[in-house]
């Protein structure tokens, strides 16, 4: 055995191609061909040609480049070993050859398949570009038009398109890349495509093909529109989120093409890539938007709104709240100016910082609706404001800072205050003429009783209960004008309330047909003003009388609590909605129009209540009634 024979017998067992060619020459003595002398299985099997000896490589090959064979030959002619790395067309992947020298004009090849290789690297490079590019692109239009062109450029493809699938019934061919052919762009209907093609895309599938003339049936059915189009060689791919066809991407050839293993893997990084920069660019553009718009509302809001962070400091304020906040800190926090911040409640009384509703907020406790300060500017002036705050949680419940919400009621006090003023004069006016008419009405009925004239003493009997009803009202104005002067007298004493309420539901018998339940419990006497307690429990009766059926059944119950006593009142009525029961004890708030009245009774009675050092609340379901109950320090 010689040596050519013990080297290609070393090769012939192993797993990398091994094969000796003879360099041909052509007349004048140049290089023209390559002749196949040996070739291990391995190297069949990896190039994937079969048998080759005895074979010339142009006819193996028919696409090798003159080049190859120039280098191949110069080993042989020069005596020197090369390294060489090329794609092979026929063998369609990338190969690298170690040539080496024999005798004469013959050489040996060992060659590797470096395919895999080769395409990581190429995809790792052309992606890295792909993401730089789109990186910095804000605009969707534009991030369409880049990833068309580097992919359209990177792999020679005639035409790159995208569409946007609208409910998957149309295709939106919006952005593309053209090398000398016709553009394609608008709006197709999905079937344009064909159910089949349709299918497959719907199916995260691939739709490849070579050749249009030897293509699938879904390619068949529309040779004559890709013939139109001058199209000769389709790569298609749809392109699936959340189980929604979403979009098209694809490449398209002039003529016959065999689309590559690494083109294929790029198409389908360059849609997935180019699906999620659109996407992030259409949301930073609908947030671009969004902030834009909130900007506008932030700006021209009438009251003042700011945002805070976990130590007190704004991050955020408009215009009107730089006029109450302008040191840009939580006057709470702000120990320079701590001089400089002082609020009041209504009542007068120095709200501490601990209590402001920023600070509140941050540690969890919303101020909703808003809560009444009266704040102290820089010249001693007093500005009446409400005031209301709302912690900012992240998705862990965290919380991350606060939104504050001032707003400035100076004016609205000042026409309350005129309000009141006119109510109070309205009321002394209208009190002692109406007393006049009381007393007068009074003396005409005893008169006409005495005559025998029932029919007219029934008469200005009447007149006397819309009198009572008049008074009533002139009284609860009178009411609500000394409780906003802080002037509404108070004369404690000490009373059984069991028998006050036994008193009130004896009266109410008689003016009405509902039936009344009292449950009284064993309690201590408590100290009020008895009058005043008396006008609370009326007002509720009345209530409970004027919102449930005829005949239906009111409860009367007390009951003791620690220090304290508890009457309930319960109807079978129309009951308050639960949005509306926190409004019910604010002043001339009305829940339904359905039945007469002012809103002031429930206001009033609250604040009876309240000066009392008590409690007043409301439980209500809809069509089941109303609780109302209310709470008194009982005699120790």
């Amino acid at each position: 055995m010689d040596a050519t024979d013990k080297y290609y017998s070393l090769f012939n067992a192993e797993n990398e191609g091994y094969c000796v060619f003879e360099v041909l020459l052509d007349e004048e003595g140049n290089p023209g061909d390559l002749l196949y002398l040996k070739a291990s299985p391995a190297y069949e099997r990896i190039t994937g040609f079969g048998a080759v000896v005895g074979k010339r490589i142009t006819a193996v090959c028919p696409d090798i480049k003159p080049e190859l064979i120039a280098m191949y030959a110069k080993v042989a002619l020069s005596g020197s070993p090369a390294r060489v790395e090329n794609y092979i067309p026929a063998a369609n992947g990338w190969f690298l050859s170690y040539v080496m020298p024999m005798q004469g004009l013959q050489i040996a090849s060992i060659l590797n398949n470096i395919t895999e290789h080769k395409i990581k690297a190429e995809k790792q490079q052309y992606l890295l570009k792909l993401s730089d590019a789109l990186r910095t692109i804000a605009d969707p239009v534009t991030i369409l038009e880049t990833a068309c062109r580097l992919l359209g450029e990177h792999t020679g493809a005639d035409r790159v398109l995208y569409g946007d699938v609208t409910d998957e019934r149309s295709i939106a061919i919006c952005q593309h890349f053209e090398n000398n052919v016709q553009p394609v762009s608008g709006v197709f209907d999905v079937k344009d495509f064909g159910e089949e093609m349709i299918g497959i895309f719907k199916k995260n599938g691939k739709v490849i093909v070579e050749d249009i003339h030897n293509g699938p049936a879904c390619i068949a059915k529309h040779h004559a529109q890709y013939t139109a189009m001058g199209i000769a060689a389709v790569a298609y791919m749809g392109l699936i989120k959340d189980g929604r066809w979403v979009a098209l991407f694809g490449m398209n050839h002039s003529s016959p093409r065999k689309w590559s293993q690494l083109e294929i893997s790029l198409m389908e990084e360059t849609a997935e890539r180019t699906w999620a920069a659109v996407e992030r660019a259409r949301a930073q553009e609908d947030l671009r938007k969004s902030e834009a718009l909130l900007g506008s509302v932030f700006k021209i809001l009438p009251v003042g709104l700011g945002c805070i962070d976990t130590k007190g400091r704004f991050l955020l304020v408009n215009e009107v709240m730089q006029r109450f906040i302008p040191t840009g800190l939580m006057p709470s926090i702000d120990d320079e100016r701590e001089d400089r911040w002082i609020a009041y409640r209504p009542d007068g009384s120095i709200v501490p910082r601990e209590e402001y509703p920023g600070i509140r907020a941050l540690r969890g406790e919303p101020v909703m609706p808003h809560m009444e300060m009266i704040f102290v500017q820089d010249d001693g002036s007093r500005i009446w404001t409400r005031v209301a705050s709302l912690p900012l949680k992240n998705e862990k419940g965290e919380i991350m800072g606060a939104v504050v919400v001032i707003t400035d009621i100076n004016e609205l006090k000042a026409l309350l205050q005129q309000r009141d003023e006119f109510i109070g004069i309205a009321g002394h006016e209208l009190k002692t003429p109406v007393t006049s008419m009381k007393a007068y009405a009074e003396i005409v009925q005893e008169q006409l009783e005495e005559i025998g004239n029932t029919t007219e003493s029934a008469l200005v009997g009447r007149i006397n209960t819309q009198i009572d009803k008049l008074t009533t009202l002139i009284n609860h104005l009178l009411d609500t004008t000394r409780i906003s002067e802080g002037k509404l007298q108070l004369n404690i004493s000490t009373f059984d309330i069991n028998e006050l309420l036994a008193e009130r539901i004896e009266e109410m018998r008689y003016t009405t047909d509902h039936r009344f339940e009292f449950i009284p419990a064993t309690i201590p006497f408590v100290r009020a003003d008895r009058e005043r307690i008396s006008q609370v429990i009326t007002n509720l009766l009345s209530n409970a009388v004027k919102y449930s059926p005829k005949k239906s059944v009111i409860s009367l119950s007390s009951e003791s609590m620690q220090d304290e006593v508890q009457v309930t009142v319960k109807d079978r009525g129309t009951g308050i909605p639960s949005a509306a029961q926190h409004n019910v004890f604010e002043r001339f708030y009305r829940v339904t129009d359905a039945h007469p009245g002012m809103g002031l009774g429930l206001y009033i009675s609250a604040q009876i209540i309240k000066r009392h050092g008590g409690r007043i609340a409301v439980q209500s379901d809809v069509a089941a009634g109303a609780v109302f109950s209310f709470t008194l320090p009982s005699e120790k």
